[in-house]
């Protein structure tokens, strides 16, 4: 997928009641039509609908039809308060700003929180974000961690930016690195865990089954000593609990995974951590690495 040089947020009159995105296009999308040009960012059929019905898209200030076909240093702006979704609950809270720019938000999660409400708990990472981010469109995560891991998730800032990074996502275009510490010393200094991973009819859970989806995890052993070691692990396929499943069936559970191991006095909390990122931006097209070590 190719992307527009330079996105710039674009605010018009009062902040709190227009905003618009602006494209300025290069010759990538020569010869393409709006509709397409939105498409290529895997805006969502629904979205580019709505937009169209509402005319919030212009070329050079002009609304144009989406049959329009775009030229070199035309600067498109979309007005995104029409796919703008409900405003999110404000709760005060502090949050870890780990990196920040026109178009992603990623931030630094403390174990025991929620990424979005579950409908009973809203002081969540997202709800805490709207407190200090009045934004017509809100800025919303386009992935989850896990209640009781730490570390990295990225939110997008605009509409267009979570179709482009939840679809980056959908299809494993994102190199993930957690650290963690598990029981048992372990003797390899590195391996891969290549088990498809379903889930357990019988228990809330998830386990290796040849039913499954599949799921690779590999890892590299920064130390073992005193029954614990320490790894590094990089997952592809983003299943479910994948790496609590994986190491847990090599006999190398989570330190205090209550579901798939057991707690450790010395460990309050589950000893996972989401800690490196890498992607393509959306803006630059040039790779990003957002890397925030583990406390442990």
């Amino acid at each position: 997928m190719h992307v527009a040089k330079d996105i710039d947020i674009l605010i018009s009159g009062d902040y709190m009641r227009e905003k618009h995105i602006r494209y300025y296009i290069d010759d990538i999308y020569q010869g393409k039509s709006i509709r397409s040009f939105l498409e290529d960012f895997n805006v969502s059929k629904k979205k580019i609908y709505k937009l169209e019905m509402n005319k919030a898209v212009s070329v050079n200030t002009e609304i144009k039809s989406f049959d329009h076909i775009l030229k070199p240093y035309d600067v498109v702006e979309i007005d995104e308060t029409f796919i703008a979704p409900e405003a999110v609950k404000k709760v005060k809270g502090d949050i870890d700003i780990v990196y920040e720019d026109e178009d992603i938000m990623i931030l630094n999660k403390p174990s025991g929180q929620l990424v979005y409400t579950d409908g009973i708990d809203f002081d969540t990472l997202t709800n805490r974000i709207a407190y200090h981010f009045d934004n017509i469109y809100p800025i919303l995560p386009v992935h989850r961690i896990d209640y009781e891991t730490s570390g990295l998730v990225v939110f997008s800032k605009h509409p267009i930016c979570q179709s482009y990074m939840s679809n980056l996502f959908e299809l494993n275009h994102i190199k993930k690195v957690y650290s963690c510490l598990v029981d048992n010393e372990v003797k390899e200094k590195s391996g891969v865990i290549d088990k498809p991973i379903a889930r357990d009819r019988h228990d809330n859970k998830m386990r290796v089954s040849s039913q499954g989806k599949h799921a690779k995890t590999s890892f590299e052993t920064i130390y073992s000593k005193n029954g614990i070691s320490k790894l590094k692990v990089e997952i592809s396929g983003g299943r479910k609990h994948q790496i609590r499943v994986h190491l847990r069936s090599i006999g190398h559970p989570i330190v205090s995974d209550r579901l798939y191991g057991h707690m450790n006095d010395k460990y309050p909390r589950l000893m996972l951590h989401f800690e490196s990122i890498s992607f393509m931006h959306p803006r630059t097209h040039q790779l990003l690495n957002v890397t925030k070590p583990a406390a442990f």
